[in-house]
């Protein structure tokens, strides 16, 4: 689709579209953003390539994970607070620390509380909590959104897998479809378990 993009806009600049400033101008905003998409989706799939061949590097160090979760919450407290959604932390008192890779964690946990923050409605609420399962770290991020349908759960951490785009809320917010297969891949590089339950 960015390729798709890119082609169009070129060929209508070429065509003349040019000559116009307020065209040329908004054609070259888009043309910007369709390449930094396609870097994102190229990047994405380098990860996913590195993630198969055993080759995902990580930089394991002793991790706070609830600095990861402030650091996420931070990060997409803006577009909570635009979709007039609550975003909210469930952190135990004491530190919880595991061997992992900071900027990895914050990858999945941005992404995991971004679709949730997709899919809940105005009014609604996402919460990223810290707790333990079966004497591991544990952390989960529950939403209030619509929920995910039976037959879309086995595939919710395939590739390129979309599930219903009309549960989003609004137009444009469907990604590749990478997302969560992303969020697999590196938590299962730190040796971790990711699911789902609706």
């Amino acid at each position: 689709t960015p390729l798709t993009a890119i082609k169009g806009f070129v060929e209508t600049l070429q065509n003349g579209a040019i000559e116009d400033a307020a065209v040329r101008d908004r054609f070259l905003d888009t043309l910007a953003s369709e390449t930094e998409r396609l870097i994102r989706l190229s990047n994405d799939l380098l990860l996913l390539t590195r993630a198969d061949a055993g080759q995902l590097d990580l930089h394991l160090v002793s991790t706070d994970l609830a600095d990861c979760i402030e650091r996420a919450v931070e990060y997409l407290e803006p577009l909570a607070q635009e979709k007039a959604v609550d975003l909210v932390m469930d952190l135990p008192e004491t530190s919880t620390h595991a061997l992992a890779d900071a900027d990895r964690v914050h990858q999945v946990l941005v992404n995991l509380l971004g679709n949730g923050l997709k899919f809940t409605p105005e009014g609604g609420r996402v919460t990223i909590s810290l707790g333990s399962h079966e004497d591991s770290p544990c952390i989960a991020v529950t939403d209030t959104g619509p929920g995910i349908p039976k037959e879309a759960l086995p595939h919710l951490f395939e590739r390129f897998y979309r599930g219903d785009r009309s549960r989003a809320r609004g137009e444009g917010e469907s990604g590749a479809g990478l997302g969560l297969a992303i969020a697999k891949a590196i938590v299962e590089a730190h040796g971790g378990q990711i699911w789902v339950e609706s």
